[in-house]
C-alpha cells in the first residue's frame, strides 16, 4: 500500500470461533500500522470474544439478516469510511459490506464458490482458497500476504480486570490454588456431541484423581438443561453454566491442570490459554478447526485430518469410523444430527489421553 491506513474493518463474521481465530490477523494489523483505529465487524455475541483486547479499537455486532431498512442505514453510515478492509469470510454478503464500505479491499475466497472469478476482480488482493487444506488460522493469516505484513501467531484471549473477583465469588477466595478440571461437554451442534456414558466416566476419572470437577457452559437453555440431561449438574461435577463471560472462562483455564471439551469456542481458548487440553474431534477436520497450541508457530497446520495426535499443550482424540473426517453435519448431515463416530468413541480412549497430560 501507498500509505499507512488510518482507519481500518476487519470483518470476522461467520461464528464466534472465527472471532477468536481471526486475533492473529488483527495483532499482526496492529504490529504493522499501530496508530490505525481498527474495528472489527461480527454477530451478536462476538464482542465478547474481543472484550479487553488491546489491539481492537471498536467492535460493531451486526446479524446475519438485518432488516432492510436498518441494513442501508448501516451501509450509509459507513460508506467509504475504512481504508481497508480485510475480510476473512468469502461470502457474498462480505464481499458487498467490502464494497460499500471499504475504499481498499483484501478477502479469502475459496475455490470452490460460485463466481470465483468475479470475486477476484471486484476486491483489490485475494486469498485464493482450497477448503480443508489449510488451518484456519494459516487461511486468515493469508490475507496479509499481498499487504507484506509479518504474520504473528498469537490468539489473544479475551480480558476482564473483574474476572478474578467474580471467580471468588463463584468457587470460594482459593480457587487458584486447588487442583481442577475444566470440561465442556456442549456445543452450536448437536453433531459434535460426545455421549453420556463418556462424559460420567470422565467426570468420575477426574473426582478420583482428586480433582476438582467445573463444568463450563453458556447461559443458553440449551447448554443448562444440556449439562442436566448429563448429569453434570451436581457433584462430583459442578456447573457453571451462565455464570461466567468469556474472560472469566480464560482466566479459570489458565489455571487449571486440564481441560476436555468438544469441537467449540471454550476448546480453542484452553489450548491458546496454555491449559493442557483434550479436544473431542468427530466429522470435523482438525486440521482445518484443530484448536491452536499455545506457542505453535505456523507455517503449515498442527494437525492432520485423521488420528489421535498431541501437539505441544494439546492432544486430539478422534473417533474410529473410516469415514472420519467427513466433513459434514454429522450422519444425517444436519446440525441436529448425531456423529456414529462420537458414539463410539470410548471412554477408555479419552481417559488415556487425560492420564498422558496429568502423569502418572
Amino acid at each position: 500500500m501507498n500509505k499507512n491506513p488510518r482507519r481500518i474493518l476487519i470483518i470476522a463474521t461467520p461464528v464466534m470461533g472465527d472471532v477468536l481465530l481471526s486475533t492473529p490477523v488483527i495483532r499482526s494489523v496492529r504490529a504493522a500500522w499501530p496508530d490505525a483505529q481498527i474495528e472489527v465487524l461480527t454477530r451478536p455475541g462476538g464482542g465478547a470474544v474481543l472484550e479487553g483486547n488491546p489491539d481492537v479499537t471498536g467492535v460493531i455486532e451486526l446479524h446475519k439478516k438485518p432488516p432492510v431498512r436498518k441494513l442501508l442505514a448501516f451501509l450509509i453510515a459507513r460508506f467509504r469510511k475504512y481504508d481497508l478492509v480485510l475480510s476473512n469470510s468469502a461470502s457474498d454478503r462480505a464481499l458487498i459490506y467490502s464494497l460499500v464500505m471499504g475504499k481498499r479491499r483484501v478477502s479469502l475466497v475459496y475455490a470452490a464458490h460460485k463466481n470465483v472469478r468475479l470475486k477476484e476482480r471486484l476486491y483489490d488482493h485475494s486469498s485464493l482458497i482450497e477448503y480443508e487444506r489449510l488451518h484456519t488460522i494459516e487461511q486468515n493469516l493469508s490475507l496479509l500476504d499481498p499487504l507484506g505484513i509479518e504474520r504473528r501467531y498469537d490468539v489473544t484471549l479475551p480480558r476482564s480486570a473483574t474476572s478474578a473477583a467474580t471467580l471468588r465469588a463463584e468457587l470460594g477466595d482459593d480457587w487458584a490454588e486447588q487442583r481442577f478440571a475444566v470440561i465442556h461437554p456442549n456445543s452450536a451442534g448437536p453433531y459434535k456431541r460426545w455421549h453420556k456414558a463418556g462424559w460420567e466416566r470422565t467426570v468420575r476419572h477426574l473426582h478420583d484423581r482428586g480433582l476438582r470437577v467445573l463444568v463450563s457452559g453458556s447461559p443458553a437453555a440449551t447448554d443448562i438443561d444440556y449439562i442436566e440431561s448429563l448429569g453434570l449438574d451436581t457433584r462430583p461435577a459442578e456447573s457453571l453454566a451462565g455464570k461466567l463471560s468469556l474472560a472469566d472462562l480464560s482466566l479459570l483455564l489458565e489455571k487449571a491442570q486440564i481441560y476436555v471439551g468438544v469441537d467449540t469456542l471454550i476448546t480453542h481458548i484452553a489450548a491458546a490459554a496454555g491449559t493442557p487440553t483434550v479436544a473431542l474431534f468427530g466429522p470435523v477436520s482438525p486440521l482445518t478447526w484443530g484448536p491452536w497450541p499455545q506457542g505453535f508457530g505456523g507455517g503449515d497446520s498442527p494437525w492432520r485430518h485423521v488420528g489421535r495426535q498431541k501437539r505441544l499443550n494439546v492432544t486430539v482424540v478422534q473417533g474410529v469410523k473410516s469415514c472420519v473426517p467427513c466433513g459434514q453435519a454429522g450422519c444425517e448431515r444436519r446440525l441436529d444430527s448425531y456423529s456414529e463416530c462420537l458414539d463410539e468413541l470410548s471412554a477408555e480412549a479419552v481417559i488415556a489421553a487425560i492420564d498422558e497430560r496429568l502423569g502418572g
